[in-house]
C-alpha cells in the first residue's frame, strides 16, 4: 500500500499494482476495486463531502472517482485505438487522436506534444511515414492530406468521394496508398503530387487489407470476394481464396506475398502472382500474417487462438504457438527470426520460433488494433479500447 484516504462512508487505499481498493468504513467490508491507472497510485484523498475520490499515479494521470458509482474520469489524454508510431532507438513518437478533443496529435517520448493542423475536417484515418517525418491524414470527406511532422501541409488530394478508411506509406515515404468507402484503392506519388493509379472494388467498400512493396511503388490489395490484386500502373488480379481475404503481407526482399482468409487457408505467392505454397490446418478464420525478416518463415494467426509458423524452404509447418484467446490481430518476428510477439483481444504474448511460450502481458482494456515493435525487439507498443497506451519493455 502506498497511500490511503478516509471518509465517513469509505476507506480507500492505492498501491503499486495500479489499483485502488475501497472498503466500508463502518464494518471494513471490501466493496470494490477501482482500475484505470497504469502505474503506482501514490496519492489519494476524498472530498469534504466524501462523494468524490481523487487519485494520482506515476502514469501521469490524475483521476476523479465517484466511489458510490465506481466510476472515474481523469485529466490526461485518452487515445483512439487507431494509431501511428515511430519507435526510435531510445524513445518514440506516437500519432493518435485524443478522443476527448478529436484532435490529432503527436506525442514524443520526451513529453513534447504537437497538434496536426488538420483544421475542422472530420478525421477518419492516419499514419506515419518515412521514419516518422511524414504524416498522412484521411478525412471523412474523402480528402487526403500529407504533412511534415511538426511542420506544414505538403499536399492535399481530393479524388476520393467518400471517407478514407485506411492509408499507408511506402517505406521510402515517396508513395501513399489509400482505401476508401468509394470502393477504390488509390496509389499516390507524394513528391510528384499526383495519382499513380486507382482500382475499383466490386463490393460496397474497398477491403482495408493492403500493403506496399518495400523497394518499388507496387501495392498488394485484397478483396472481400477472395481475390488479391498486385498493381502499380498496371493491375494483376489473382483468384486467391474462396472467401474474403483478411490480411496480406510482402517479404522484406519483395519476392513473395502471403494472403490469409476467412476460408482458413494460408497461401504464399510469387511477386508476379504464381502460387508457391498452400498451407492448411487452422480451425477458424485466419486473421493475420507476417514474414520473418529473413523471408524463410511465415507466421499466421487464427481466431482459434493459435499461431502457426511455416517454413518456406521446406514447405512444412515449423511450429505452433498456443495460449491466445480468440482473435490474433497482430504478429511480429524479431530481426534474427528467433522470437515473435503477438496480440489478441486483451493480451500480448512472446514466443520462440519453435512455439515455446516466453512471457505475457495482460492489457487493462480490450480490442487493440495492433502491436508495433522497434528494430531491436526491445520496445513494444499498443493502445486498447479504453484509450490507454502501452509502451513495454520485455524483461
Amino acid at each position: 500500500m502506498l497511500c490511503c484516504a478516509y471518509s465517513t462512508d469509505f476507506i480507500a487505499a492505492g498501491g503499486a499494482d495500479s489499483y485502488i481498493e475501497v472498503w466500508n468504513s463502518l464494518d471494513f467490508q471490501h466493496l470494490f476495486t477501482l482500475s484505470g491507472h497504469m502505474g503506482w497510485v501514490h496519492s489519494c484523498n476524498f472530498s469534504a463531502s466524501g462523494n468524490r475520490l481523487i487519485s494520482s499515479s506515476v502514469d501521469g494521470h490524475v483521476k476523479i472517482w465517484d466511489p458510490t458509482g465506481k466510476v472515474g474520469r481523469d485529466n490526461g489524454p485518452s487515445f483512439s485505438r487507431r494509431f501511428g508510431l515511430h519507435l526510435h532507438s531510445s524513445t518514440y513518437s506516437l500519432l493518435a487522436q485524443d478522443t476527448r478533443t478529436s484532435k490529432l496529435k503527436v506525442w514524443s517520448g520526451d513529453d513534447d506534444k504537437w497538434e496536426v493542423p488538420t483544421g475542422n475536417g472530420e478525421i477518419k484515418s492516419w499514419c506515419f511515414g518515412s521514419h516518422g517525418s511524414l504524416i498522412a491524414v484521411g478525412y471523412v470527406s474523402g480528402e487526403v492530406e500529407v504533412f511534415e511532422t511538426k511542420g506544414s501541409s505538403l499536399v492535399r488530394f481530393d479524388d476520393h468521394t467518400d471517407k478514407i478508411r485506411h492509408c499507408m506509406f511506402s517505406p521510402s515515404g515517396n508513395h501513399l496508398v489509400t482505401c476508401s468507402d468509394d470502393k477504390t484503392h488509390r496509389l499516390w506519388d507524394i513528391e510528384g503530387k499526383k495519382l499513380v493509379n486507382s482500382i475499383e472494388s466490386d463490393t460496397k467498400r474497398a477491403n482495408k487489407a493492403c500493403c506496399i512493396f518495400n523497394h518499388s511503388p507496387r501495392v498488394v490489395s485484397a478483396t472481400f470476394t477472395g481475390e488479391i490484386k498486385i498493381w502499380s500502373a498496371s493491375v494483376n488480379v489473382v483468384d486467391a481464396h474462396d472467401d474474403s481475404v483478411t490480411s496480406v503481407a510482402v517479404s522484406s526482399d519483395d519476392s513473395t506475398i502471403a494472403s490469409v482468409s476467412v476460408d482458413r487457408e494460408v497461401k504464399v505467392w510469387s511477386s508476379s502472382g504464381s502460387l508457391l505454397h498452400h498451407f492448411s490446418g487452422h480451425r477458424d478464420v485466419v486473421r493475420s500474417c507476417t514474414f520473418a525478416v529473413s523471408g524463410r518463415y511465415l507466421a499466421s494467426g487464427s481466431d482459434d487462438g493459435q499461431i502457426k509458423i511455416w517454413n518456406l524452404e521446406s514447405g512444412r509447418q515449423e511450429g505452433a504457438c498456443t495460449g491466445h484467446e480468440g482473435w490474433i490481430v497482430g504478429i511480429r518476428f524479431s530481426n534474427d527470426d528467433s522470437k515473435l510477439v503477438s496480440i489478441d483481444k486483451n493480451c500480448i504474448r512472446w514466443f520462440s520460433k519453435s512455439g515455446e511460450f516466453l512471457q505475457s502481458y495482460h492489457l487493462k482494456g480490450q480490442f487493440p488494433k495492433a502491436v508495433l515493435v522497434n528494430d531491436a525487439f526491445t520496445a513494444f507498443f499498443t493502445i486498447d479500447d479504453s484509450g490507454f497506451s502501452y509502451c513495454l519493455q520485455r524483461v
